[in-house]
Formats: structure tokens, sequence, C-alpha cells
């Protein structure tokens, strides 16, 4: 905005006395106007009038707003205003009014709809927009055997390109005590609460249903059917169209694949969301089934053990049939009511929604040399217990322990500050949990080498120490390998597996007959 000014008289010595003088401002361009008093938009001798009628008690103290009463811009509200303001209205003393600061534009927030195209068939119970722009929208997605609405809460911050779908309380009943699904329900609505807040979603929509099974929950008696089971005793998670089984009992009762409401209702919105991830929470077996990758990041921050993939074996799951719908899927098992720490499970979330989890985990740098390999099978050196860390970093012997003498663990990740994501063998048979350690547990400094490709003319036994006491399998003359580390005449080498992946172990040597290092062929 220009500056508020009148000139002196012309050459003729004559003043002209302006009783009223119009300010242009851009419309919404500042908050207020110097010398108009009397807030009707103009500045003219009735603010003089204004003015002095508010100074009639003595000065003013200034604040914000009274500020535009400040016309001389001294810093307060005083006779002399009324002075300044007199001469700027008569003119020829050639001073000027302060200009207002503009305010600057609000910006214009585009109008997300409560739901996005795929669900706008959906009912809409409720809708809200926090600061951030995330809209949290109740939709009701079907109906219970009972009647009960079956909700699904849609969060979404703009554009999304990932779908993540958390399910929980599918079992009202589960089995530790009465209506213990109740805790599942406290956690799915704990969920919509933290992140409908949140500040980024990093381009995720998540669709959460804190309680698949209302009727269980609120009307049900047992774990072994109405209860654990909707109101028609269907076992909700052996209900579903994948690898489906008859079950006859009154605990995981199914006749036919979408017999249940509820699940015809969470086969629709599945069809119509298509999520990328579905996560399916349950209690309390000390669990994950599914997806390794999912599952490593509730090892790490809940503590979980992951049991195996899920396959036909999981009959009627819900999380086996998200699966061959083409998502990431897990069933989440946590141990006990005790170890549920909502805190954890957002932290996880946060991970999972960012992408930084399995081979995309960023959170440490790779290393230059070994940080190309990835699911390397290995022995630790020691064949005394190794202790995991939650973190790199920490230390301890609370959150787990490697069997140096028995474990065969997975190298996952290798990091440039010494350390290694790693997967072994906890709690019962071939479950697995994850955590970190020194690489020096697998690799010792002292003998390695700067890694360089092999091969052998011939196949060569592949032992588990340098000592060659145990075999762990063979390299064959067509395999190219790398070598790390030599100790004894014996050399530690990285070499393929068939089944994919690598593994890790000690050869003779003498055996290895070319050698590879920066692309130059050694004899």
């Amino acid at each position: 905005m220009s500056k508020n000014k009148r000139k002196k008289a012309g050459k003729w010595g004559t003043a002209l006395l302006v009783t009223s003088l119009l300010i242009p401002t851009a419309a919404g361009a500042a908050a207020f106007l110097y010398g108009d008093a009397n807030g009707d938009g103009v500045v003219n001798l009735k603010d003089v009038t204004e003015l002095r009628r508010q100074l009639s008690s003595g000065d003013i103290e200034l604040n914000d707003q009274n500020r535009g009463l400040n016309v001389n811009a001294d810093g307060s509200v005083n006779l002399k205003d009324i002075t300044h303001l007199q001469r700027y209205l008569a003119g020829g003393w050639d001073i000027e009014l302060p200009t207002a600061p503009e305010e600057p534009d609000t910006p214009e927030v585009p109008d997300t709809p409560a739901l996005s195209d795929d669900l706008s068939g959906y009912e809409v119970i409720s809708t809200s927009t926090s600061e951030n722009q995330v809209v949290c929208t109740a939709l009701r997605y079907g109906s219970s055997t009972l009647g009960r609405d079956l909700v699904c809460w849609s969060i979404q911050q703009g554009e999304y390109s990932r779908t993540l779908l958390l399910n929980f309380e599918i079992h009202g009943w589960e089995d530790e005590y009465a209506t213990d699904g109740q805790l599942l329900v406290d956690l799915g609505n704990a969920l919509v609460k933290y992140f409908s807040e949140a500040a980024d979603l990093k381009g995720c929509r998540l669709l959460i249903i804190p309680s698949c099974n209302p009727d269980g929950l609120e009307e049900g008696t047992t774990n072994n059917g109405f209860g654990r089971c909707n109101a028609n005793g269907i076992d909700l998670n052996r209900d579903f169209d994948a690898s489906h089984q008859v079950y006859t009992s009154a605990r995981n009762y199914t006749a036919a694949p979408f017999s249940a409401v509820e699940t015809q209702a969470m086969r629709d919105l599945v069809l119509a969301s298509s999520p990328s991830v579905v996560i399916d929470f349950h209690g309390w077996e000390n669990c994950t089934i599914g997806s390794a990758d999912l599952a490593e990041v509730f090892s790490l921050h809940v503590g979980i053990n992951h049991k195996n993939v899920l396959t036909s074996n999981a009959h009627g799951y819900f999380s086996y049939w998200a699966q061959l719908q083409g998502a990431e899927a897990l069933l989440v098992e946590f141990k006990n009511s005790a170890s549920l720490v909502t805190e954890d499970v957002i932290r996880s979330m946060e991970d999972i929604i960012s992408g930084n989890y399995g081979q995309n985990q960023s959170d440490y740098e790779l290393d230059s040399v070994y940080g190309e390999w990835k699911d390397i099978q290995c022995y630790t050196l020691s064949s005394e217990k190794v202790y995991v860390q939650p973190e790199v970093g920490a230390s301890g012997t609370s959150y787990g322990y490697i069997d140096g003498g028995s474990d065969l663990c997975t190298i996952s990740q290798i990091y440039s500050n010494g350390w290694c994501k790693v997967k072994y063998p906890a709690g019962s048979a071939g479950y697995t949990k994850t955590g970190y350690c020194r690489l020096s547990e697998f690799i010792d400094a002292n003998t390695a080498v700067t890694p360089y490709q092999a091969s052998v003319g011939e196949t060569v036994k592949v032992y588990k120490t340098s000592g060659g006491d145990v075999q762990l399998g063979s390299v064959w003359s067509t395999d190219t390998f790398t070598a790390i580390a030599e100790k004894g005449g014996m050399a530690q080498i990285i070499y393929p597996l068939d089944s994919g992946g690598y593994k890790m172990g000690w050869i003779d040597a003498g055996k290895i007959q070319d050698l590879k290092k920066k692309g130059v062929m050694h004899k």
C-alpha cells in the first residue's frame, strides 16, 4: 500500500482543507486503517472528533486493537495524535500517516471430500478435518448379525498412493479373560485418534476397523462360541474364501466361505479400497504370521516373535484372504494384555506408514562394502550366547540372544556403523525375532580382507567354522562367491543359495582357483 501523504500548498500559498479522505485499500490487504478512529473505513474530521473523545480521559495505552490511533507513530496515543491527524487532513504540512502492514493471504484449502471415490458409496456417519488437513471420516460398511453398525474410519491427508487397512477384534472374546477383545477395540480407537491428528501421513490412507465383531463383544458369553464368534456362532477368522475348510467345533465354526454378514461386509470393503497393506490384530499367542518385513517392525517395537508366512494352512483367515487379493498382510498376536502398549504399536505403524521397514529401512546408512548383500544365513563366530539389542548402539541382556552353538541367523542389513540387523530363532521352534548386533559377531575384523569375487574348479565343501568341523553345504564350479576373511588356510565366503539369498561359511582357501578382484584376474 502506498503511503498516505498530503503535500504543502502550491506556490500561491493556498492551503486546501480536506474534510474527507477515502484511503484506497486492497480488499482484505490490511487489518486496520491509521486515523480511522470511528472505524467507518474513511479518514475525515469525524475521526478527529472521535479521537478527541477517546482521549478526553487521558492518554490511551497502545495495543493491537487501537494501534490505528497512533497516527504520528511515536508509540503512544495522546493529544499529539489529534494535532497530527488535523494537520494531515488540512494539508500543507508535508506529513503522512503510517501504512498499515498487509496481512498475508490465507491460502485456500482444497475442498477434500469426506471419502475417496472408491468409498463414496458408503454411508458417512461423521467427518472432521484437522489443522493439518487430515480428513477423518467414520463410515458404515455394513451391519452385524444383530443389527449393529460396522464402522470403519477413513483417515487421509490429500492425495494418497497407499492404503493401509487395520482390523481389530475379529474375536470379541480372545483367551485371557471375558470380553478381552475390548482391549483391541481400545487400541484401534487410540490409533484413529492419533493418526487423525498426525502432521504427515506420508501419502498413506488409513482404514481402521476398531470393532469387527461388535455382537460377540457386547452380547457374547464365551471364547468357544458366541463371543469369540458372531451371533450365529461363526468364527469370522475362519470364514473367508482362502483355503476355506469346514469347521464344526463351536470355537471355529464355519460351514461355507462368507457365511457371515460381517465377513461379507469386510470382503466388499477390501475389494472396494484395494489396500496395499492389511494387518489383523489379535491376542494372545505372542507371534506374527505373514509378511516377514512387516513382522520385523512389531518384533523391534513390540517384542513379538515371528512364526511363519501365511500359507494355505491359514484356512479361512482374513489376513490370508487379503494376501491373496494382493495385499502385504500380517496377523499380529500380542503376547498378553499387559504387553499391549499403544505407544509401541504407534511406533510400528509410523514405520510402516513411512515405508521404513524390511529392506527399505533407512534408519542407518548401509555399509559401502557389505551393504549390497541381503538375507545372509550365518552362524556367529562365538559358540557362546550373543546378546541382541532392540536398536543400534544399545546394550543389555533382556531383549534376546543368539545361541552361538546352534542358532542359524539371517543378516538382512549391514550398516556402515559396524552393526547389522539380524533375524534369529526365538521362542517356540521355528519362531524368529529381529534385532541388532555388531557385525564383528559374524566377521572378525582381524581376519577380514578386502572382499573379492572368487570361484572354484570343483565342488568344495562349506563349513560352519574355520575349523572345518560341521559342513553347511557346498559351492560348485559354476558358482561365483565372495571371499571376506582368511584364517589358518581357510577362507570365509558369502555364496548364493539356489532358493534365494546367501549363506556365510568357510572353505579350504587352497581350493580357490580363480580370483576376480576389481575386475582383474589373479592366479
